[in-house]
């Protein structure tokens, strides 16, 4: 963990000044059905600037069952370089896919790729400029400052022990890891969720939260958090409903175990609603709950002192 917070700590003392530290808002990377044209990734950032050369999005393996590269846990499976890319006046950048059906805000920067899939926004992937890869998965976000750029199927972590090996020179600004219910996973977020049995998948030390569900389609951080904690992020299942898109129950209902498939975002929100701006603000989840049940309680017995 102290490897992964000095990694964070670093990354935020390279970013300054003019070019405030890029976070990812939100990436709809599973849409039920056919993902494209309707995956989509939302960034954030100093309102009207431009991302500095040698930051790239990543999307990292998370299953370990693979062999080959691209496969292998830890292995790059996708990114993007984002370098030269701007935020719109309000701070936020969309990337669309080709024939996206969405519409954002009109004080973000919206890019959108110009042929099949993510096709001319750079996706490399291991079909050149399809899809992202669903879950088990890491996304992040890296300057790699005078060290090497990037490649697909490149080893983050050849001897698969579920910690990075950053590359000289590179830092991470912002991650997430999503898992499925698949054991041994590997996950390397600051922040990661997984629907695999508790105890069973390796988190790099950064905070992994288990959930009673596995399919998870959609991420985004909560309003315009910064942070890395459970209550910066939110993730679902989602239900598609042309042309918009909401959280599991309003469509699909509870699950089969009689559970709802969000976590810190409330049902029935339509996360399209605010594509290029601030993101839903949810209702209190069961872990917020529980944070102001200790606030309450805190602050009753500092009552009951006081009249004494």
């Amino acid at each position: 963990m102290k490897k992964l917070l000095t990694t964070l700590a670093l990354a935020g003392a390279i970013v300054t000044g003019a070019q405030a530290q890029p976070y990812i808002s939100e990436i709809f990377f599973n849409p039920p059905g056919t993902d494209s044209p309707n995956e989509y990734i939302e960034l954030r950032g100093s309102a009207n600037g431009t991302i500095a050369a040698g930051t790239w999005l990543l999307f990292l393996e998370g299953d370990n069952s693979g062999t080959s590269a691209g496969a292998r846990p830890g292995d790059i499976q996708g990114l993007f370089d984002l370098g030269g890319l701007s935020f719109g006046s309000n701070g936020y950048l969309v990337m669309r896919q080709f024939n996206s059906p969405y519409t954002a805000n009109a004080s973000a920067n919206v890019v959108t790729a110009t042929s099949s899939g993510w096709s001319g926004l750079g996706l490399n992937s291991a079909s050149a400029g399809g899809d992202i890869e669903n879950p088990s998965f890491t996304a992040m976000i890296i300057g790699i400052g005078a060290g090497a750029a990037p490649s697909w199927g490149q080893q983050l972590d050849s001897n698969n022990d579920g910690n990075l090996e950053l590359p000289s020179g590179w830092s991470i600004f912002d991650s997430i890891g999503v898992g499925d219910s698949g054991s041994s996973d590997r996950l390397y977020g600051a922040v990661n969720f997984s629907g695999a049995p508790s105890g069973t998948v390796t988190s790099n030390g950064g905070v992994l939260q288990y959930l009673g569900w596995s399919e998870i389609e959609y991420l985004a951080r909560v309003s315009d958090s910064t942070g890395a904690t459970l209550a910066d992020w939110a993730v679902a299942d989602v239900g598609f409903t042309s042309p918009a898109t909401v959280v599991d129950a309003t469509v699909n209902g509870l699950d089969s175990n009689n559970i709802q498939e969000s976590w810190n975002i409330a049902a029935g929100t339509r996360i399209t609603d605010s594509l290029g701006t601030v993101n839903p603000v949810p209702e209190p989840s069961t872990y917020a709950l529980l944070a102001l049940a200790g606030v309450g309680l805190a602050a009753y017995r500092l009552r009951r002192r006081a009249r004494r």
